[in-house]
């Protein structure tokens, strides 16, 4: 990331800079494997790992103190582009970061099964409710729909987890 934010292809445009997030080195392998080009311009960032230019942060108004945890680096990518900038992620460049909640255990208390996975019940809270407020902020416009497939997956985890409830 160094080499490109050094590199005469790092415009003043460029607000956000970002790498691509992995879970494994086999992800990283066959990302390697396939052809694409050095960078891609997309909303898609997260946070962790992101490098971002000062002067662009304070041209957006910085981050919205409306949100907790999740849709940060959305929300903040968004207002971004909005500004004119790009936000990139860099295709060859890799974070290893787990970023999904896959860490389902079943719980056994006085007979009763209890499915239990990483995040805290106030963790999904927060990523509804940050969904919601952006959708809302940003209804109407060409970003709406990134907050409706947030709600659209969250939805689709909340009724696996149902469903592996009544199993």
């Amino acid at each position: 990331m160094g080499r490109f934010v050094n590199s005469i292809h790092c415009t003043d445009d460029i607000a956000v800079v970002s790498p691509v997030l992995v879970s494994d080195k086999q992800e990283v392998q066959s990302l390697r494997n396939t052809s694409f080009p050095v960078y891609k311009h997309t909303f898609d960032i997260a946070q962790s790992g992101m490098m971002q230019r000062i002067s662009s942060i304070h041209a957006c108004g910085g981050y919205d103190r409306n949100l907790f945890i999740d849709s940060v680096d959305w929300e903040f990518v968004v207002r971004c582009m909005q500004h004119g900038y790009q936000t990139i992620r860099l295709n060859h460049c890799f974070l290893y970061h787990q970023i999904e909640d896959s860490n389902n255990h079943e719980i056994n208390v006085n007979g009763h099964i209890y499915h239990t996975n990483r995040y805290e019940p106030l963790r999904y809270y927060y990523q509804y409710r940050n969904a919601l407020y952006c959708r809302a902020k940003y209804q109407g416009s060409a970003y709406e729909f990134i907050w409706d497939e947030v709600l659209n997956g969250l939805d689709h985890a909340a009724e696996y987890e149902t469903q592996s409830e009544e199993i």
